[in-house]
Formats: C-alpha cells, sequence, structure tokens
C-alpha cells in the first residue's frame, strides 16, 4: 500500500486543517530480472506436434526454434518463434506442440525456478510417416 503522511497546520482560534499527501510505495526490486537460459530440457509430457493436413498436401517442410520461457511448474509461460520453418502453418503447429508440453521444471539449489530454453520442432517426410504410422 502506499505510504501517507499527515501534516497539520495549526491556527489558534480557528478550524484545524489536515493536508494529507500520498507518496507512492517503494518499486519492489526484481527477484531474478533475466530467466537463466538452460541447454537441457526434460520433458514429462514431450511435444507432440501434428502436421498441419494442408502442409502435407503441398509438401512443406522445415524446422521451428521456439524460445520458450518455462515457469516453476513446468508450463510454457511466454513462446517466441526464434527461427521460422518458413511456412505460418508450421510455426503454429510448433507452438501449439509447446503450449500443452509439460517440462521437468529447472531446480536450482533444491528450488523450482523460471528458466528459458530453445526448443526445436523439425517437420520432415519422416515425421509425416511417422504420424501415419501411428495412425494404423
Amino acid at each position: 500500500p502506499p505510504l501517507i503522511s499527515i501534516a497539520e497546520d495549526p491556527a489558534p482560534n480557528a478550524i484545524t486543517v489536515t493536508r494529507i499527501e500520498q507518496q507512492p510505495a517503494p518499486a519492489p526490486k526484481p527477484v531474478n530480472a533475466t530467466p537463466r537460459e538452460i541447454t537441457d530440457v526434460a520433458y514429462i509430457e514431450p511435444p507432440a506436434p501434428k502436421y498441419p493436413a494442408e502442409s502435407k498436401r503441398t509438401g512443406e517442410e522445415g524446422l521451428v526454434i521456439l524460445r520458450v520461457l518455462i515457469d516453476e511448474a513446468g508450463r510454457a509461460a511466454l513462446i517466441e518463434v526464434e527461427r521460422s520453418s518458413g511456412y505460418a502453418r508450421l510455426d503454429a503447429a510448433a507452438r501449439a506442440a509447446v503450449e500443452h508440453a509439460l517440462f521437468k521444471p529447472y531446480v536450482e539449489n533444491g528450488v523450482p525456478r523460471v528458466a528459458m530454453a530453445k526448443i526445436p520442432i523439425e517437420f520432415t517426410w519422416k515425421s509425416r510417416a511417422a504420424s501415419r504410422a501411428g495412425r494404423s
């Protein structure tokens, strides 16, 4: 809550006037302004990208590299495309897959912490064949 200072202006034989001035509370200090960048990401539920039907039909392939902020619970709190596949559908499918993934939280000194990681999602003919094989 903001700090409040009260100053009184005494005047003999007159009405007492009270002035209230509100001062802003000091800004909180950031606990960890920049999350640690990690390279070894472990999954509880790995991303399961779905190859978009239209991308399959037109033969679109590519590698999407996502920059992901992983919260203390192991969820993707923020997802940015660091490097596009060149196809908006593939980029969107990669983002959707990572949104539903569950990461093993980054732990520092026994305490789960927010961390940043780069997650590659590849869409290739091989991944298309694997997704077809999984439906049989």
